[in-house]
């Protein structure tokens, strides 16, 4: 009887390590300037990061005492901005132009 129990503890145990383990987040937030943004690659505060060819930007600017998003095109990032960029399994997913600060 005791076999059992132990047995269905165990397997509980395992089902729960195994969905908890794949439902953690794989991804970094990263804030800086664009010291260089070409094609395949963006540089932010010396570090080059690999760029997703679908990377996702968005514009963030505040107007009176509230913070907006607006979506923007890739061509609307620029050397000297401060960005916060998403990191996901090695690739920028995500460029923040942050224009409030």
């Amino acid at each position: 009887m005791y076999k059992n129990i132990w047995r269905f503890i165990i397997a509980g145990l395992f089902l729960v390590l195994t969905i908890s383990h794949s439902a953690l987040a794989e991804h970094t937030w990263y804030t800086g300037y664009v010291l260089d943004f070409s094609k395949g690659s963006i540089k932010v505060n010396d570090n080059s990061y690999p760029v997703d060819p679908e990377v996702k930007v968005i514009e963030q600017y505040k107007k009176q005492d509230s913070i907006y998003e607006a979506a923007k095109k890739v061509e609307d990032v620029l050397p000297g901005q401060m960005v916060t960029i998403k990191i996901e399994n090695g690739y920028v997913t995500e460029i923040n132009i942050i224009r409030y600060r």
